[in-house]
């Protein structure tokens, strides 16, 4: 199985040293290079960046463009939307996603809220 992750899952899952679990549960896990620049900013708590920077065997980057055609929810994150069209790009199995975003996805029937 293939996954998408917006930021918040990913950095949460590092943060309680848990991360591991995605490469027993997945085959990879695709991030949008929004959710990449996210995780790696210099707020960024310093073992998150780290363990992204670190390429887990898991973990890939991949790029995706909005469109003026894009209809996403403007209360989404730039990370959130990103991941959202990746997910339906690559037809991935499941997209993770934080809690506040899922309400806002009606049109995405592959995601997992972490969360609640």
């Amino acid at each position: 199985m293939i996954a998408v992750s917006s930021t918040t899952p990913l950095r949460y899952l590092i943060a309680i040293e848990q991360d591991h679990l995605l490469g027993r549960l997945f085959e990879t896990v695709f991030v949008p290079t929004a959710v990449f620049e996210e995780l790696t900013e210099a707020r960024t708590p310093e073992k998150v960046r780290h363990r992204i920077l670190a390429s887990p065997a898991w973990f890939e980057v991949r790029s995706i463009r909005e469109t003026s055609a894009t209809t996403l929810p403007v209360a989404l994150h730039k990370g959130e939307r990103e991941s959202i069209l990746l997910a339906e790009m690559i037809r991935a199995d499941i997209l993770l996603i934080d809690e506040q975003a899922d309400e806002l996805l009606p049109r995405v029937g592959i995601y997992l809220s972490l969360g609640r």
